[in-house]
């Protein structure tokens, strides 16, 4: 009964402060299933939201009156604008496609790959700043218990080799009580937006020998896309091998999205690491990214990253101590800058939970942001 009368209290509070709040569900118009991962914006793109795992999003009341726009490759572009605070429910049309076909080109694969991908890096939007919301959570026995949250700016300069990340608000939660980590987030913050800005991974896969890949074409609407998927040879014994694909628009020379994991048929060849201090069997690892490709602007909207290590040390007598987590981002805000505050420090520490809490207001009340951390 207390339980229940505090988090009544709880939600007039968070009424109070964010007032009542609009929310959308992005559906599917054909089979009616939630739409996640898709961001729409103003015309000015002043204004931004980006769908959860569900397909929902939540924005203040503020907002009633304004249009938003989607230009999701998957989907028609469509419009929608926020009549009142009632639920809305925006329908997107898929759009039409056609089957997969093998494409082979007359230059070596490998080099046209590598076209994309490094025109996907130039073509990056330079001299911005990306407001996200950033999560890590440390996972046992499939349920949560520590995690980190906060509102993190990250800067890109005129070449894309400048970039920088500061923390604007932070907290950490240790729901149980929480064990010493040895990398209990194997990908810090500023590792992640590297690898998501720069192609780190795709470039490693295709520069690979182990790997072989076949692009298919797929036009949806009007745009004419392509599908690389990547796959260990049959002969590969490398550690770690992933499988999974990218899509790219064959005309702009853009990657759209991509999607990896440890292929299953591998994972024998997953030796653990042996470092000094301990030893490291990677169970598994996975990671995605999607990116916003609109008139004005070309930067990811969201990337995540789940792993699984199993670690032993004596030195520190740990054994079988399981590192299962996941960090993640979703781009809340988008903004073109002068320059990059090179006189502020960047934040370079391993994880989001080792600043502890370092907030000046209750962000994570915030229905907006409370709608990313529910997944």
């Amino acid at each position: 009964m207390k339980t229940k009368f505090l988090m009544i209290l709880l939600s007039i509070f968070c009424l109070d402060v964010f007032g009542q709040n609009i929310h959308v569900q992005l559906q599917n118009s054909e089979t009616q299933e939630p739409i996640p991962q898709v961001t729409i914006f103003t015309s000015d793109m002043g204004e931004m939201f980006t769908s959860n795992d569900n397909g929902e999003i939540v924005m203040p009341e503020s907002f009633v009156g304004k249009t938003f726009y989607t230009e999701d490759y998957e989907y028609v572009p469509s419009k929608q604008t926020i009549q009142n605070i009632s639920p809305v429910i925006w329908k997107l049309t898929p759009n039409s496609e056609t089957l997969e076909e093998i494409v082979i080109y007359k230059r070596p694969l490998k080099e046209v790959l590598l076209e994309v991908i490094n025109h996907s890096e130039e073509t990056m939007s330079k001299n911005m700043k990306l407001n996200t919301y950033y999560r890590e959570n440390f996972i046992k026995d499939g349920a949560v218990y520590a995690f980190a949250e906060g509102l993190m700016d990250f800067y890109v300069g005129s070449k894309n080799k400048e970039i920088f990340n500061l923390v604007n608000q932070s907290r950490a939660v240790a729901i149980e009580q929480r064990e010493e980590d040895f990398g209990d987030v194997i990908i810090d913050p500023n590792t992640l937006i590297k690898m998501v800005l720069k192609f780190h991974l795709l470039k490693d896969l295709i520069n690979d020998k182990n790997y072989e890949f076949s692009v298919f074409s797929k036009k949806l609407g009007d745009r004419d896309l392509r599908i690389c998927y990547i796959q260990p040879t049959e002969k590969a014994k490398k550690r770690f091998l992933r499988n999974g694909y990218f899509i790219f628009d064959e005309d702009k020379k853009l990657v759209l999205e991509y999607e990896f994991s440890f292929d299953e048929n591998k994972k024998i060849h997953n030796k653990p690491i042996n470092i000094v201090i301990a030893k490291f069997n990677f169970k598994d690892m996975q990671v995605k990214a999607k990116y916003l490709d609109a008139a004005q602007a070309y930067y990811p909207t969201h990337s995540n990253v789940v792993y699984d290590i199993i670690i032993n040390s004596k030195l520190a007598k740990v054994n079988k101590y399981r590192s299962h987590g996941q960090a993640f981002f979703y781009t809340i805000g988008f903004n073109k800058i002068d320059k990059i505050p090179y006189e502020k420090e960047s934040f370079n520490q391993k994880t989001l939970f080792s600043l502890g809490d370092n907030f000046t207001e209750e962000f994570w009340l915030n229905p907006t942001l409370q709608n990313f951390s529910k997944q």
